[in-house]
């Protein structure tokens, strides 16, 4: 089975939230860790589950759709 691969548009032709900007910064660290010890995913690392990184990433992806507000998304 293919991996598929899905592209984020991270360009600034659009503006960005404060919660998207965050977002972008969490993943774009997240991703040079995943770089720097050869790996293509967090799942993979021996520290995923203690990784204050990854918490923060996927903290900035729940702010990022729920704008801040507790527990309510922003699909749009």
């Amino acid at each position: 089975m293919q991996e598929k691969e899905y592209i984020v548009d991270d360009s600034s032709s659009f503006k960005h939230d404060k919660y998207m900007q965050i977002l972008l910064s969490n993943k774009m660290q997240l991703e040079q860790c995943q770089k720097s010890r050869g790996l293509k995913s967090c799942l993979q690392c021996e520290s995923l589950l203690k990784c204050e990184l990854r918490a923060s990433y996927v903290d900035s992806v729940y702010s990022s759709m729920s704008k801040g507000q507790a527990g309510d998304f922003d699909f749009n």
